[in-house]
């Protein structure tokens, strides 16, 4: 004879009184709420840094990708537009 174990029913109501364990570490002071706040701070910083800069790097490489296809015959004029658009609203910006 084989014996399954069975694994405990974890409850909703577990799941709540463990995310109410874990808020109260956070609001009771178990975690240094400064050093949380920095580090909330500067990552989102970075974040917003690195967001900006991957968004330019990206334009760039795809404008650069386009001027590439502005002597194909049949679709140039296509790219050009395209290039003249994009450029345009780096101007706006």
């Amino acid at each position: 004879m084989s014996t399954q174990k069975q694994k405990p029913e974890i409850k909703t109501s577990d799941y709540e009184r463990i995310g109410r364990s874990m808020e109260s570490v956070v609001l009771h002071g178990y975690a240094n709420r400064r050093r949380l706040f920095t580090t909330n701070f500067l990552r989102g910083l970075f974040f917003g840094m690195g967001s900006a800069l991957g968004a330019t790097i990206l334009l760039a490489l795809l404008i650069f990708i386009l001027s590439l296809f502005s002597e194909v015959p049949l679709i140039g004029r296509f790219f050009e537009n395209i290039q003249t658009t994009v450029e345009d609203a780096q101007t706006v910006r």
